[in-house]
């Protein structure tokens, strides 16, 4: 598989500010030793000092015991988050130090809970009255049982009220799509998706693998579908690279000798031929027209020589041009699927089990998935691969292909167009008189906004076709006619 574009700066140092200890000032004081967090603590039940029996509380033999404040604790020294700023601790940090005081999660309620600061002395309350600590256990205990009976007969007259009430809404609405929702008005609500048993990847993985099969050289390993019953394979040029036989594994771990019916670098296709030996090979079958963005992609294929491994994503755009090897842009399907090394040849395919694209190439900082991956559109695919098998293309006469020979990125001034990052010297583009600067808008009249739009345009050309561009340069927009040359050469 390869990678378009070249590896970018490391990724810089993970940020654990997270995890850094909060050393502002607090706005509460912190609560004393073993209260529980976020709520003040519980002064205990104060009386005044009382002498035993039968000694005068003026007897010089008896002192009252002190109720001079309890010696201060030091706060401690780690500071305390303040309310609402709770810490997080990432992977990589150390962990807290013994005994080290952990934040508390802020309080549900808007106000804030009154502490005692260290040494500080809680109120005292007022003594106890006799009457209320003498008063009779069995006073108003009838009352109690009737208000409780009461209670009990109203909870559950509500709760048969409630379930009659949920049973009958229950009844009237349809499960398929119907409105639920408490708001006035007309309303929409999204359909349910019928269930049909397998998951659509799921269907799709056990109907698409059989046709997948590893394709194995002395240089490496891919993958390949197998399309016609006769034993064809269609995969990447960069597969079977100048091999003229590869090993071909079956899904069902057959091994098989294919040889290499030809290959189109141009396009990055190839075709393979294998003997089934009297077995009945599983056919992919192949989409007729292009998907939609956004529509379920599923990968199938051998990366890192994982065999059979089926991947899932979505249809990210279409249409996508992407320089191959040879600098030639192919417009081809993205995907989020995941694609690694050794994917290469093997099969893209939509929730029908059909076969969308040939995975191609990825978009990647480090050679591995990133989430970004390409596919060969199937009806590409299939065009060159019965071009192969035909003879129209071969290696003496292989697919010719235009170029302008220029490297083109999107403006750094934020312009709509084609910016000439580099021209390739003695391509169409340097004969023609473009330079490295100059931002194309237009080609033979029609606008250009985007890179992606002039790759296209001229991947849908032939070589020796003539065209004229709209190009800027120094503030002055002026046409410059190019003569397409072939791509490779």
């Amino acid at each position: 598989m390869t990678t378009p574009w070249d590896p970018a700066p490391a990724n810089p140092p993970a940020d654990d500010t997270d995890a850094a200890p909060v050393t502002g000032p607090t706005t509460e004081p912190t609560p004393p030793a073993g209260s529980p967090a976020g709520r003040p603590p519980v002064p205990p039940a104060f009386r005044p000092p009382v002498a035993p029996p039968g000694v005068p509380s003026t007897s010089p033999g008896w002192t009252p015991p002190s109720t001079a404040p309890a010696t201060p604790v030091p706060p401690s020294s780690a500071p305390t988050p303040p309310e609402g700023m709770p810490r997080f601790v990432g992977a990589a940090s150390a962990p807290p130090a013994p005994g080290a005081p952990v934040a508390a999660a802020p309080p549900l309620r808007t106000e804030s809970p009154t502490y005692w600061s260290t040494g500080s002395v809680p109120p005292t309350p007022p003594p106890a009255s006799p009457e209320s600590l003498a008063g009779s256990p069995r006073r108003g205990r009838g009352w109690v049982v009737v208000v409780a009976v009461i209670a009990a007969l109203a909870l559950l007259t509500a709760g048969y009220l409630g379930r009659d009430a949920v049973d009958h809404n229950a009844k009237s609405s349809s499960i398929a799509g119907a409105d639920t929702s408490t708001t006035t008005g007309p309303t929409n609500t999204t359909p349910l998706v019928p269930a049909t048993g397998d998951e659509p990847v799921v269907a799709v993985a056990k109907a698409l693998s059989p046709a997948v099969v590893q394709i194995q050289t002395t240089e490496g390993l891919g993958s390949g579908v197998v399309y016609d019953a006769s034993g064809l394979i269609v995969t990447n040029q960069h597969v079977v690279g100048t091999a003229s036989t590869v090993q071909v594994n079956l899904a069902d771990g057959t091994k098989l000798q294919g040889s290499v019916q030809g290959a189109d670098a141009s396009s990055d296709i190839a075709v393979v031929k294998i003997d089934p030996s009297g077995k009945t090979l599983t056919v992919a079958k192949l989409a007729d027209g292009a998907p939609a963005v956004g529509s379920i992609a599923v990968a199938i294929g051998s990366p890192f020589g994982l065999t059979g491994t089926v991947t899932a994503g979505v249809v990210s755009a279409v249409d996508r041009p992407v320089e191959n090897e040879r600098n030639v842009s192919v417009n081809m399907i993205q995907t989020d699927a995941p694609i690694n090394p050794g994917n290469s040849g093997g099969a893209l395919a939509n929730r029908n089990a059909e076969v969308i694209g040939i995975n191609a190439e990825i978009y990647s900082q480090s050679g591995e998935n990133n989430g970004i991956g390409f596919a060969i559109p199937i009806q590409t695919a299939k065009t060159i691969a019965d071009e192969i098998t035909s003879g129209k293309i071969t290696s003496a006469n292989p697919v010719q292909r235009a170029s302008l020979g220029v490297s083109i990125q999107v403006s750094p001034t934020g312009d709509a167009g084609a910016y000439v990052a580099n021209v390739v010297s003695g391509s169409a583009a340097d004969k023609a008189g473009l330079q490295a600067g100059d931002l194309i808008v237009g080609l033979d009249g029609q606008a250009i906004t985007s890179p992606d739009q002039l790759s296209k345009a001229i991947g849908s050309a032939k070589p020796g076709d003539k065209i004229t561009l709209q190009v800027q340069r120094g503030g002055k927009t002026s046409d410059i006619t190019a003569t397409l040359g072939t791509a490779g050469n």
